[in-house]
């Protein structure tokens, strides 16, 4: 009776060990893959950024050009000056995560 209950704890002691083992690098390649996933968001968010913020100063040329209201280029002006912070906080983020 001794024998089989000593074999069955050697055995599952073993069996835990190279599982835990065997999970650390699966632990450390999801951790780097992770830091991959943060950086590859903040570009994306640096680019749509961009994007809009040359959308927002075409519409403010074109809205001069056409003799918009007053208003409506106070808005246009506070629009760009609300995606250059945004484009500087995604900066900022990306140099951050790397």
């Amino acid at each position: 009776m001794n024998k089989p209950l000593k074999t069955l704890v050697t055995g599952l002691f073993l069996a835990g060990t190279l599982a835990a083992s065997g999970c650390l690098p699966v632990v450390r390649d999801y951790d780097h893959w992770s830091d991959n996933d943060n950086n590859s968001y903040w570009r994306q968010e640096l680019r749509e950024d961009t994007i809009a913020l040359a959308r927002a100063r075409a519409k403010l040329e074109y809205d001069l050009r056409h003799g918009a209201s007053e208003r409506t280029l106070a808005a246009d002006r506070a629009r760009i000056r609300q995606l250059e912070e945004e484009i500087r906080e995604d900066r900022r983020r990306l140099a951050w995560s790397r």
